[in-house]
């Protein structure tokens, strides 16, 4: 671990997780796991609580954060702050409100839930939504307004996107 990068780096060692929410810490609370998948690429996570007034996140449900510590993140985007632009990741199986899980903020993820207009293209930035716990998308050489959570990598159906994240797990 390198506390001044605050991440640890896991070769061969598969993220092990409970599905459901817990309450206790698995690692330093904001700490980043990284894991390699051979044929998918590299996958960042941050173990993070969801806030207490937080809508609960199932699996691929989007989320920002709602501290300048990175630590705990919402699925609310309009709650007091505008955490549209402070994209922290999607949720890792379910997490409930006040409950500390990951978040996934790097890498391949199939189902990234959206607002289910089915106008997200392949390589079109993918962005929080107006609507919280959904992501939208801004048409690729268009400038966004938000900071990109992820690209999407096949056309959307219905209500989820194929994404290769790449929001700011590094800030």
């Amino acid at each position: 671990m390198s506390a001044t990068l605050g991440f640890k780096e896991y070769r061969a060692k598969s993220l092990t997780y409970n599905a459901a929410s817990d309450v206790t810490l698995q690692d330093e609370l904001g700490i980043l796991r990284m894991e390699i998948d051979p044929t998918l690429g590299l996958y960042v996570y941050r173990q993070v609580k969801l806030h207490a007034s937080s809508a609960a996140g199932a699996n691929g449900t989007p989320v920002g954060f709602s501290d300048v510590y990175h630590t705990t993140v919402t699925t609310d985007f309009q709650a007091g702050i505008s955490n549209r632009n402070l994209p922290a990741g999607v949720c890792v199986g379910t997490l409930t409100a006040g409950n500390i899980g990951y978040v996934q903020c790097g890498g391949y993820h199939a189902a990234v839930i959206s607002n289910g207009d089915n106008d997200v293209a392949r390589g079109d930035n993918v962005i929080l939504a107006g609507v919280d716990g959904q992501v939208d998308s801004v048409a690729a050489g268009t400038a966004s307004t938000y900071k990109v959570l992820g690209i999407c990598v096949t056309d959307d159906a219905a209500s989820a996107v194929p994404t290769q994240l790449c929001c700011s797990w590094l800030a």
